[in-house]
């Protein structure tokens, strides 16, 4: 954890560099604008500036004190962004996820508790990934209603993640496993339909996004959440919680999640490959690691295809 603490409590160079990245340069004159706006909110709702949290892509994250007890300040620049997220926390209600104390929708600003009393929670328990599967189906406990402010999985899958995908095969070619790209074609994509109801999607399952608090429970943070089927949470845990571990984690998932494992597992496998070619197109390294789990993920779906 790294939270920078200076007398006026200035942005970390780590913050202005990851939204820089992630909006673009227009996004300077907000970020100046930001540390005033923290100062402000924090003098009218009776707050004590402690510093910065030096983590996120997309939001300022201020520590703050109230009364003792530590909490988080968060201000993002992106108006629907900040909506999807309000909108899911009032749905989920508290249940396994960070708490909200107050809401400015003019400034783009959610105060939440801090997990664990401190950002980024306390230390993951040895058995945390059995721990995550256990908690998880708390967040799909009830049909998620039809919300202006949460897209549906099926049309950002349509609009943004199939044009992606076949933009950087196009693009690739040259350094792709030609069987592999097919077998994920092969599979069956009628299974990407959920079977049952709506709910609200977390779909930003990291490790990062699942801290644990003073009990050692996880507590889900950051959701960039969406209405579709709950296996596509499921998936998404099982593909990007840590970079190993993704046969232990659908194991567990075989265990405890009452949502078809071929659904799964055709999520998997589209989520995988997604990943992988934006880890090839962007040189990084964890693109072995990815492609792992591809293999995996592709094995699993085209062995249920044949039962």
């Amino acid at each position: 954890m790294r939270i920078h603490r200076t007398s006026r409590a200035a942005l970390p160079d780590g913050t202005r560099s990851r939204l820089t990245d992630h909006y673009g340069p227009e996004i300077n004159g907000w970020l100046d604008e930001a540390q005033e706006l923290v100062a402000d909110l924090a003098r009218d709702w009776n707050l004590t500036v402690l510093g910065f949290h030096d983590a996120g892509w997309t939001s300022v994250i201020a520590v703050c004190q109230k009364a003792g007890q530590k909490c988080v300040l968060k201000l993002t620049p992106d108006a629907r962004r900040f909506e999807r997220e309000r909108a899911a926390l009032a749905h989920w209600r508290d249940k396994s996820v960070c708490q909200l104390l107050r809401v400015d929708p003019v400034w783009g600003a959610l105060l939440l508790q801090a997990v664990g009393g401190t950002p980024g929670g306390t230390p993951r328990p040895e058995d945390h990934a059995r721990r995550v599967a256990a908690t998880l189906p708390e967040l799909h406990a009830h049909p998620a209603l039809p919300d202006a402010a949460v897209p549906l999985f099926a049309a950002h899958q349509s609009a943004v993640v199939r044009p992606r995908i076949q933009d950087r095969l196009r693009r690739l070619a040259h350094g792709l496993d030609d069987e592999l790209v097919e077998a994920v074609h092969a599979v069956d994509m009628e299974r990407m339909s959920s079977r049952g109801s709506l709910v609200m999607l977390h779909a930003d399952l990291y490790a990062e996004n699942i801290p644990f608090d003073s009990h050692g429970q996880p507590v889900f943070i950051d959701p960039h959440p969406m209405r579709g089927p709950a296996a596509y949470d499921w998936a998404f845990w099982c593909v990007y919680y840590t970079v190993d571990g993704f046969e232990r984690r659908l194991d567990l998932c075989g265990g405890v999640a009452a949502v078809p494992m071929d659904e799964v597992v055709a999520h998997a496998a589209v989520l995988a490959l997604d990943g992988y070619l934006y880890y090839l197109d962007t040189k990084d390294p964890r693109a072995g690691s990815i492609r792992e789990a591809l293999h995996v993920a592709v094995h699993h779906a085209l062995a249920g295809a044949r039962r």
